[in-house]
């Protein structure tokens, strides 16, 4: 990837060292082992720095082509799959899933989710595909503490590794949902039925459909499921940072195994891509489905991704593993700023984008052609607040 001098694209060359300094500050502090940091404008790169260690073992640096687990980042991907389809007439947005997936009729409803002996209700109305696309579906994600729904997640086991999409869809659809369809806002599962919608109007596997419709178009060249044997060494350690034992590297339980096609494609998490694949994908949402010669979506559908769906009533949006996002609503697989006054760090209205477990993080200002994108390879026990300094930092730096 090549830069352009920052000032030619609206920067401050002597507040980008701002960014430069916090960076590295995580790195010597020994929060993060690692991160990759890209920024850009008007499609022109205007920082580009590689921080910390691949491999602490080995002593190996990050690097341009370092490759990284991108956990949720996934699900933004997913949606663009989702509404290629929908654009080819395969279903509308507003169709009940039960029209496809027959498990999902007759859903009851938890009245009292705390409650280890709920009641149930009925449904009032099916789940939409939309429901499913803005985490409205009333499914959840079996990490919420305290939560009868999720509890039964995980006695059953709902999407584990071994079995494959149309077993974890059926396998979920016999749960109860944690509210009616439409009524809140969760986190959720939903990824994965959306992700099992794509293999059956496609009639493709979901990661071929990923590859052959989304990456090798884009030209990203090392994002999927899992990788080739001669890019192996390209992937960077995770690691989980601690206080007594310093950086620990993380289990496949926690990060996934790359060296072999999954039996479990996640529609919300498990691919892996390096910080210039992520950028392309970005900039074909900035520039409103197209990329160069590629043109994947209609600029309608990206202004339906990018705006916020949610009702007041649905903010501020709680989730497990960003925390509180206050002046923040939700697209279709994105979070939206809807009052950046309220949000705590700079922003603009209409600017989204949405982060991984692992504190990656994508960022797109269309207000200001901006993409901000960081890929650490260590589990930050300090985000969102990182997200948030990370984006600060990079907003600060815009002078013209």
């Amino acid at each position: 990837m090549k830069n352009v001098d920052p000032s030619l694209v609206g920067f401050d060359i002597s507040r980008l060292t701002r960014l430069t300094s916090s960076m590295k500050k995580y790195i010597d502090d020994g929060k993060i082992a690692g991160l990759n940091v890209l920024v850009s404008r008007d499609g022109k790169i205007a920082y580009h720095e590689n921080f910390g260690y691949s491999n602490i073992e080995d002593g190996s640096r990050i690097r341009t082509d370092t490759i990284f687990p991108i956990f949720s980042m996934t699900k933004p991907i997913t949606v663009v799959a989702v509404m290629m389809l929908f654009e080819e007439g395969k279903f509308l947005l507003t169709d009940p899933i039960s029209a496809y997936l027959p498990e999902f009729q007759d859903m009851r409803v938890v009245t009292d989710n705390s409650s280890d002996h709920p009641d149930f209700i009925d449904a009032n109305r099916s789940i939409t595909i939309k429901d499913l696309l803005t985490h409205t579906s009333g499914l959840s994600y079996g990490f919420y503490p305290d939560s009868y729904v999720d509890q039964k997640y995980r006695e059953f086991d709902v999407f584990n590794e071994n079995e494959t999409l149309e077993e974890g869809v059926k396998k979920i659809a016999i749960q109860p949902l944690v509210t009616q369809p439409g009524e809140a806002w969760r986190y959720s599962y939903s990824n994965e039925v959306l992700a099992y919608l794509i293999e059956m109007f496609s009639d493709k596997p979901f990661d071929e459909f990923l590859a052959s419709r989304i990456f090798q178009p884009l030209g990203m060249v090392d994002t999927g499921f899992y990788l080739p044997t001669e890019k192996l060494k390209n992937l960077a350690s995770f690691y989980i940072a601690s206080e007594e034992n310093g950086f620990v590297e993380a289990g496949e339980e926690d990060v996934g195994e790359y060296s072999k096609r999954p039996t479990l494609t996640y529609g919300g998490t498990g691919l892996v891509s390096t910080i210039s694949d992520f950028h392309r994908f970005s900039l074909m949402l900035l520039n409103r489905g197209r990329l160069e010669d590629e043109c994947l979506l209609s600029r309608k559908s990206v202004s339906l991704i990018t705006c916020n769906h949610l009702a007041k009533s649905h903010l501020p949006l709680e989730v497990g593993i960003h925390g509180t996002l206050i002046g923040m609503g939700f697209g279709f697989g994105v979070g939206v700023i809807v009052d950046a006054n309220q949000c705590g760090f700079l922003a603009s209205n209409g600017s989204y984008g949405w982060g991984g477990g692992d504190t990656t993080l994508f960022w797109i200002n269309p207000e200001e052609s901006l993409i901000a994108i960081i890929m650490p390879n260590t589990f930050c026990d300090s985000y969102p607040d990182f997200y948030w300094k990370f984006l600060t930092l990079v907003h600060q730096a815009i002078v013209d």
